[in-house]
């Protein structure tokens, strides 16, 4: 069971994004960087017309930003939290154009139920 953010878990997220057919298929046509920040930590989430990579730590150059203290990223992986309500009350702050994360929602939401097992068997302590 992998620590939430650490190495090991940031590939198993990466894993599962690759393998996932419909996350390729969501991707298709879109390209932008989203650098999701967790506190001091985080990791960047590429997505390139078909397909998407996850890497640990920052994006070389990102074109939004999902900024998040730990607790509420926690609260949402867990599902104890709903991500929507986050972003409305402010918890889930989004740093860049929205248009760019609207039109991204396909594949966002592709790589969130992609990484569900993950999620599942995430350590959070």
């Amino acid at each position: 069971m992998a620590q939430y953010l650490s190495p090991e878990w940031i590939d198993e997220v990466a894993h599962a994004v690759a393998e996932s057919d419909e996350v390729g298929h969501a991707s298709v046509g879109v390209r932008l960087a989203v650098e999701v920040v967790v506190g001091a930590a985080g990791y960047c989430l590429t997505i390139s017309d078909g397909a998407v990579v996850v890497s640990p730590g920052r994006c070389a150059q990102a074109d939004l930003q999902l900024v998040q203290e730990p607790e509420t990223a926690v609260g949402i992986a867990r599902g104890k939290l709903n991500a929507q309500r986050a972003f409305v009350d402010g918890a889930v702050r989004l740093v860049g154009p929205a248009d760019r994360f609207i039109a991204a929602r396909a594949v966002l939401e592709a790589v969130d139920r992609a990484t569900e097992p993950v999620r599942k068997r995430t350590s959070y302590d």
